[in-house]
């Protein structure tokens, strides 16, 4: 796998981890 490749991949992660944790918190202050 390329570097490149991987740095998307951990982007993506990031990304995808960001907005389950700012869901889970948008349904605590619910």
């Amino acid at each position: 796998m390329s570097f490149r490749k991987v740095n998307i991949i951990i982007l993506v992660l990031a990304v995808a981890l960001f907005l389950l944790v700012l869901h889970h918190n948008f349904l605590g202050l619910s």
